[in-house]
């Protein structure tokens, strides 16, 4: 994985705090992608920023190439992250399909010489598959054509790793995905909404609980005082243990920033830092040379007074 955790997770709290992971969720369920896959292909396209990159080519948070979508790209619809998240969860998705349609077909791959080389698509299964197409978003058709020759879907994409650092981002993405979903189901009042699904085991108490009263009166009254307190306790400790969780994230994800922000200073400043221990130590040099002198000349001093 060409990225930390560390970094990551700032990404993530980033991406939460602006409202994208909705975005990212929303995309994935239009599309049939996992949430943690197109945030993972946002941070190795752009390291989720909404930005102008690949000297010139790629456009928004997801990357998209103006030379195949020239119209999303200059109409400035790349700028909207949500458009932009739902263009390539899009493009993600033609890659998928362009695969699945065109298995046992002959194709062609060209190379930007204009030579062609014709291959046989496999039919890929699995994690194989999926490797095959997010390789796809990098290099078009020739992640399927090196598969085909039994080589790695990676070989022909940036650093030879494209697919393979995504899937490792993707992980990383879908356990802090869990713990915020752990952190939403915290609230108690025996009603908890998570991004409007409601919990089922909350819902399942309290469908029981009124199926005592209704049965049963003053005792149905107390079994219900049983769950709503149940139901607190374990609320107020999840609370905290979100709470501590949270906390945890801001306090890293501050020391992310500020760590950031000390080398990214130091590596545009480089040579003014050079330049400034240069100074120092011949500074230090021409010091300890002139205080030897001083030295010996008292020494000589002292020898003349002693004569």
């Amino acid at each position: 994985m060409n990225i930390t955790r560390a970094q990551i997770t700032k990404q993530f709290r980033d991406a939460l705090s602006r409202g994208w992971v909705k975005l990212f969720k929303n995309a994935g369920q239009t599309f049939g992608f996992t949430t943690e896959l197109l945030m993972a292909v946002a941070s190795r396209e752009s390291n989720m920023r909404n930005i102008v990159g690949d000297r010139g080519h790629g456009f928004g948070i997801m990357q998209i190439d103006i030379r195949s979508f020239p119209d999303f790209c200059r109409t400035g619809k790349w700028k909207d992250v949500e458009q932009s998240i739902m263009k390539g969860a899009e493009v993600l998705d033609s890659k998928r399909q362009f695969i699945l349609n065109n298995v046992y077909k002959k194709l062609n791959a060209k190379t930007h010489k204009g030579e062609v080389y014709t291959f046989s698509m496999p039919e890929f299964k699995g994690e194989l598959l999926t490797k095959v197409y997010t390789a796809a978003y990098n290099s078009g058709t020739w992640s399927a054509y090196h598969a085909s020759k039994g080589r790695d879907p990676d070989f022909g994409t940036t650093g030879k790793d494209y697919a393979k650092d995504v899937l490792a981002r993707a992980k990383v993405f879908a356990e802090l995905l869990n713990e915020i979903d752990d952190d939403k189901n915290e609230l108690s009042n025996n009603l908890v909404i998570n991004d409007g699904v409601f919990d089922v085991d909350v819902l399942k108490d309290t469908a029981e609980t009124k199926a005592v009263v209704k049965s049963d009166g003053e005792e149905a009254t107390v079994t219900e005082t049983k769950v709503e307190t149940t139901k607190t306790s374990e609320g107020f400790i999840q609370a905290s243990v979100g709470s501590l969780k949270r906390l945890w994230v801001t306090i890293t994800g501050l020391g992310i920033t500020l760590s950031d922000a000390v080398f990214g200073w130091a590596k545009d400043h480089f040579k003014l830092i050079v330049l400034a221990v240069s100074i120092l130590v011949v500074y230090m040099i021409v010091q300890t040379y002139l205080d030897n002198k001083r030295m010996n000349i008292a020494a000589d001093k002292d020898k003349n007074n002693v004569r």
